[in-house]
């Protein structure tokens, strides 16, 4: 089905061209936004326009065309902004809105009003389209004057609200133009979007753009289509299979039944083997899981009816094992989504298959390409053409050019690998290395041509590590490697929202996982020496070397690019058009054996590279195969240090171009040293002199590089920014370089680039990146736990790597972190739900009654406090720069001329030094840590203000607990639970006061939870199960609670039950208490029923937790207090029994301390190796903090044992901080206090070595039970 939105600004002149795109497109509704027309001559059209139906609005807005033979339109609704209609069109059945949004924006508030409450009933795909008059974010604006912020929060809002999705689109990234007083200006006024029923619905839908002549509008077309076949689908494998309980069997015996030898073909061959059997295993005894979750589901629901009808035990256990089964199968749907989602942040909360089922669906809509622009600019719109054109142009990007003599860009690399170095990189790998290697990689990342995960070969390393060592050892032999061990894929990654052509994708290579391993062995080893190699402008992919100091050395530079000199300053951002692809293996083997390294090594690179044949994955089908002549590829694990260490060439001879005059430096005045360039891989910022005859020179020498390396400078994203005494000379500079003009501010490295301080209208793009993150979907799918998550590790992480070098304004902070609690809270009806709590609540700690989420305000502080600790104890090359340019003696006064960044670490030095201290040696230390060093963390803590913690926040946030449990207690412990009373607090409802359950109390919240007659009866039954006293009637919910966690234990899996069960019972009585004041509990609610949830909650919440191995029968018999399953087996979280070992030989002793503000006790035991105790002690120490406590316990207690006469012994404590402290782990903050036992150690033989409580125990009791 094809459909048509257009605001043709009068039919009469766009008529012909109507015609046109209906034939062209064969478009089956056409929505016609301003005739300027008379109603009277709308029919007039139909057959000039190819149809043989209309409809149209009494105020002649909006008309709509169609034909009947086609498609059905019915229950047409109209509005001055909107016609939404019902069409039946084949497989469609669903709902169109064509809409003509009002040019004021408080006016279409109404509009937006009428779409939420269409979204409200909506059961049916939906697509609503048309001029809305109005844009969503910032980026869709371009021209002078800023849009109404009210307006495009107003429509984003709409769109969330409604739950629709804006797919990519074809065409123009604006869809209006026109002038207005300040200028030309253009937006994206016109749009199409879908609701998710659309998505389950079509195969394929394309949004285009088309051409806007005659109009000052662009026409908007959707395209929707079925059953559309982009070719085979290769083999992956499940990462759910392993949990099946025949899993192991199957891959042994597969594994067992194939003689094909060892080495790289042999494991290809027995995987190939392997892919076979597992596809039969999954399809005869593993199982479809969706159509085994239908029949479940019909299960539950007759063994259920069963026993309402006949409560017989024998008809509960039935009820209880298709309840067991049914879960079984839910989990196994979750895994399967979440594998297909690939979703990092995401990995504890609430199920939220919905969230990972519809991600999946909208990326793969996004992803999908329908329609791209070959090499010559042709339009192709078939599978087969696009799938070719793919293969064509990466195999013109992957061929060689013709080699040219690299000698003027490879004669100023040193020799610097030593012969030491170039046999720890040859080297033939151990397993362990093998392994070690496997367990590196990424389990969860996406597989190569075979199909093998790194979940796959961890599973079941005892059956293939083996063979997968063997393969790579002789990798490293450097035999040739089969097509099957290097074949990879190329997967397309859009850099933009629209991709028009195959060069606005980026390519990632998906290599074999044991191919990725022998090269993560490779990179392993070369990154241990790549910092000595490796030009000090160049950050990326350099261990210790940070992104965010670049940026900062950056916007130094920039301060300084107004500097007075001689032909100014001017700023070169280089954009090098697909970099990795591009790179000479030539240009790669010569840079390598100029630096040193051997011709083992460099034979073991090149075979790698020259052995690999490539296929494109386009819509999720290979496409091709060929081989690469040049390029590293991109997800290899090798690449990034091969593509750094190329790139040395550029570094190296600019820098020896500047320092030998040939092209003049970036003048800094008399502050700070020069700098050629800054890069981070392939991002590179040139500083230089803008005089004509140097930078002819730069341009002569960036033709060098090109030609010899094969890399190609994009010069129209390619850009140059101009200092104040350069800008006369702009124009001839522009025509030297033959790059754009910009100015700032610019982008580098994800950050705005500036002089002076950050502006709200420099944050646009920050904005529209937190809006895209917290799209409506996602807030509808998601749990209010999944959506905190998102919340803490994305949305409150997006601002991190701007506050990490820069400050927000304040403005900005305020509307991410309404944006924040919007999403938190969520929506219903266009408008946002109440917020129960400040946001300043919910950024507390959890034990003081807030939900974990940072601060932007504190957070930015203590990013300063971080910038100051770098600045203050840093060895970099920007700790040398700052230091040259600002504190050469030391001082810290600012100047107004300094940077801002610079006045941010003056305005904070007094108040970082007070949380700092210096040791014996002169080295500064971090006294909020107990290590001395600084952490993010205890800045944010040393930042905030503190609130009291209590003891019963603590509990709620227990591990093993459901997150919505979590935050369903959080909020009854602050008294936020929608009950009737907190209603009436707010005046948001005045209805009486009654409870639901017993009709009789008030409906309040201690009424609800333990006072009512339903619910006490439920607490009294479990009380009396685990031996708890029951309070009086008329006590408070919270009381409960606390009295309940006091009695509860830490030490056993039991205790953990015991400690979240009344959590989930005040869950399963506000569930009830739900369903009754929505009507679906009416008349059948008794304690004895909300006794029996709460079991059934129970036996799936322990099997959530549980080993998918487990048995899924559940027997309606419980150990213990009758309560817990028998069959069930806690084995799903790994739990590992830790115990005292005797030693192999000598003695061992064990130390604890414990302590209290007056007090402070040692315990020490010692015991040979038979386990025999020599001697156990209870002392004093004198201590101000745990830390000192546990160091002079050790302290002591050694020269007791060397007293007694040992001087061989191992020590262990159950202080991870004391042994890191003792080995040189740590900053020695403590190294008066550890001095003598050093010395102590040092000269005997005496160990340190850390052990958990558990296996420390002795010791820890004899410390602990002197304190009582």
């Amino acid at each position: 089905m094809n459909c048509l939105f257009w605001n043709v600004r009068g039919l009469e002149s766009s008529c012909s061209r109507l015609y046109s795109l209906t034939q062209q497109w064969r478009i089956h509704i056409l929505i016609v936004i301003e005739p300027i027309v008379a109603n009277s001559k709308a029919s007039n059209y139909k057959s000039q326009l190819g149809f043989n139906e209309v409809a149209i609005s009494g105020i002649n807005k909006i008309w709509v065309y169609w034909s009947s033979e086609n498609v059905q339109l019915s229950d047409f609704i109209w509005h001055e902004q909107y016609v939404h209609f019902k069409v039946s069109s084949g497989s469609f059945l669903g709902w169109i809105t064509g809409i003509y949004g009002d040019h004021n924006y408080v006016i279409r508030r109404q509009l937006w009003a009428d779409l939420a409450t269409f979204s409200q009933t909506m059961k049916d795909p939906w697509i609503v389209g048309g001029d809305f008059n109005s844009i969503a974010n910032f980026n869709e604006h371009q021209g002078r004057g800023i849009p109404a912020l009210a307006s495009i929060q107003d429509f984003s809002n709409c769109i969330s609200m409604c739950n629709l999705v804006d797919l990519p689109y074809n065409g123009c990234k604006y869809t209006w133009t026109g002038t207005r007083s300040n200028g030309r200006v253009w937006r994206r006024l016109d749009r199409c979007l879908i609701n998710n029923l659309c998505l389950d619905l079509f195969d394929s839908i394309q949004i285009s753009h088309l051409n806007s002549s005659p109009s000052d509008h662009n026409p908007i077309l959707i395209q929707c289509s079925s059953c559309i076949s982009y070719g085979p689908r290769p083999f992956r494998f499940q990462n759910m299979w392993t949990t099946h309980h025949t899993f192991m069997e199957t891959v042994q015996r597969s594994w067992n039944a194939q003689n094909h030898g060892g080495g790289m073909r042999g494991l290809v061959r027995k995987l190939q083997a392997l892919k076979k059997d597992l596809r039969n295993w999954n399809l005869k005894t593993f199982g479809n899981i969706f159509a085994d979750i239908k029949c479940c589901e019909a299960e539950v629901l007759e063994t259920e009816k069963t026993f309402e009808e006949n409560p017989s035990s024998e008809n509960r256990e039935k009820w209880s094992q298709s309840r067991a089964l049914l879960m079984s199968k839910y989990k196994l749907e979750k895994k399967f989504w979440k594998q297909k989602a690939n979703i990092k942040w995401l990995k504890e909360g609430d199920a939220n298959t919905a969230f990972f089922h519809s991600f999946v669906k909208i990326r793969n809509k996004m992803q999908t390409i329908t329609s791209i622009n070959d090499s010559d600019g042709n339009l192709l719109t078939s599978s087969p053409d696009i799938g070719a054109a793919a293969v064509d142009f990466f195999k013109g990007l992957y061929s060689v050019e013709p080699e040219v003599a690299a000698d003027q860009i490879l004669q100023f690399i040193p020799e610097i690998i030593t012969e030491e170095d170039n046999i720890m990189l040859s080297s033939l790998p151990e397993e362990e290395e093998v392994k070690k290697a496997v367990w590196d990689l990424n389990p969860k990342g996406a597989p190569g041509p075979d199909g093998f995960n790194g979940k796959f070969f961890r599973k079941c390393w005892s059956i293939v590590g083996k063979d997968v060592t063997l393969a790579v050892q002789e990798f490293f032999l450097g035999i040739n490697i089969p097509a099957g061990f290097a074949s990879s894929w190329i997967v397309l990654i859009p850099k933009t929202d629209r991709p028009s052509s195959f060069s606005e994708f980026r390519p990632i290579c998906l290599s074999n996982f044991v191919n990725k391993v022998c090269t993560k062995v490779l990179a392993f080893r070369l990154s241990s020496i790549l910092s000595k190699i490796i030009s000090k402008e160049q950050a990326g992919f350099m261990k210790g070397r940070d992104i965010a100091d670049q940026a900062l050395m950056a916007q130094e530079m920039i301060h300084a690019i107004d500097k007075k000199i001689r032909g100014g300053n001017v700023v070169i951002k280089l954009d090098m058009a697909k970099a990795f692809d591009r790179v000479s293996w030539k240009f790669l083997s010569d840079v390598l054996k100029r630096f040193g390294f051997s011709a083992r090594f460099i034979m073991l690179v090149m075979n790698n590279l020259k052995s690999t044949f490539l296929s494109v994955l386009v819509n999720g089908s290979p496409q091709g195969f060929f081989k690469p002549l040049r390029g590293v590829k991109q997800g290899d694990p090798l690449s990034p240090f091969l593509f750094i260490i190329a790139a040395e060439g550029f570094s190296r001879a600019l820098n020896w171009h500047m320092e030998q005059g040939h092209i003049k430096p970036y003048w800094m005045g008399n502050q700070g040293f020069p700098v050629s360039h800054l890069g981070f891989a392939d991002d590179i910022l040139v500083f230089l002199n803008g005089e004509i005859r140097s930078i002819i020179r730069f341009k002569k020498f960036i033709g060098l590089y090109q030609a010899a390396s094969g890399q190609a400078v994009n010069l129209d994203k390619s850009s140059i920014v101009c200092g104040k005494y350069a800008e006369r000379r702009s124009r001839i500079l522009k025509d030297a370089l033959g790059m754009n003009l910009s100015s700032l501010p610019m982008k580098y490295l994800g950050v705005n680039l500036h002089r002076g301080i950050n502006r709200f209208n420099y944050c646009s793009q920050l904005i529209s990146q937190f809006e895209k993150k917290s799209t409506p979907w996602k807030q509808k799918n998601l749990s209010q736990g999944g959506r905190l998550i998102l919340i803490k590790h994305v949305l409150n992480s997006i601002p991190l790597h701007t506050l990490a070098t820069d400050t927000l304004p304040k403005k900005v902070k305020r509307i991410l972190e309404c944006k924040m609690a919007d999403f938190f809270w969520g929506s219903s009806n266009h408008k946002r739900k109440y917020h129960w709590k400040s946001w300043s609540r919910l950024c507390g700690p959890t034990e003081e009654g807030g939900l974990g989420i940072r601060s932007l305000t504190d957070l930015e502080k203590s990013f300063t406090l971080k910038l100051w600790w770098k600045w203050k104890t840093g060895n970099t090359f920007w700790n040398t720069f700052i230091n040259d340019k600002y504190s050469r003696e030391g001082n810290i006064i600012p100047k107004i001329t300094d940077s801002p960044f610079w006045k941010r670490i003056c305005a904070i030095n007094s108040e970082a030094l007070s949380a700092c201290s210096y040791n014996s040696s002169g080295v500064i230390c971090w006294d909020l840590e107990s290590s001395g060093c600084f952490t993010l963390q205890s800045a944010y803590n040393f930042i905030r203000e503190e609130n009291v913690s209590t003891f019963a926040f603590k509990q709620i946030w227990h591990p093993g607990q459901h997150l919505k449990v979590k935050i369903f207690q959080w909020k009854l412990l602050l008294n936020i639970l929608l009950v009737t009373n907190n209603l009436q607090r707010f005046g948001l409802v005045l209805n009486p006061s009654i409870c639901p359950l017993c009709r009789k109390g008030a409906d309040t919240m201690d009424h609800l939870f333990y006072q009512c007659g339903i619910s006490f009866p439920v607490w009294v039954y479990f009380m009396g199960l685990f031996g708890i006293p029951v309070p009086h009637q008329n006590t408070s919910i919270r009381q409960i609670l606390i009295l309940w966690w006091l009695k509860a234990g830490n030490k056993h899996l039991e205790d953990m039950f015991k400690h979240n069960l009344p959590g989930i019972i005040c869950w399963n009585i506000w569930k009830v208490y739900t369903n009754i004041i929505w009507g679906s509990e009416e008349g059948r609610v008794t304690s004895s029923f909300i006794i029996m949830q709460i079991k059934i909650y129970t036996q799936q919440w322990i099997y959530s937790l549980n080993n998918p191995h487990a048995s899924t029968k559940l027997e309606d018999v419980f150990y213990g207090e009758n309560l817990i399953p028998k069959s069930i087996k806690l084995t799903g979280r790994r739990f590992k029994l830790i115990k005292w070992n005797k030693p192999i030989t000598g003695m061992k002793l064990n130390v604890d301390a414990s302590f209290l503000p007056d007090k402070a006790l040692g315990g020490a035991i010692m015991r040979d190796c038979n386990g025999r105790l020599v001697f156990a002690v209870r002392f004093p120490v004198q201590a101000s903090f745990p830390l000192e406590a546990e160091l002079k316990a050790i302290l002591i207690s050694t020269r007791w044992a060397i007293q007694a006469g040992y001087d061989k012994f191992q020590v262990e404590t159950d202080s991870r901080e004391a042994v890191l402290i003792l080995l040189g782990k740590k900053n020695r903050r403590w190294e008066r206090m550890i001095q003598e036992t050093l010395l102590i150690s040092n000269s005997l033989n005496i160990g340190f070595e850390h052990i958990l409580r558990e296996g420390n125990w002795t010791a820890h009791y004899l410390a602990k039970e002197g304190l009582g």
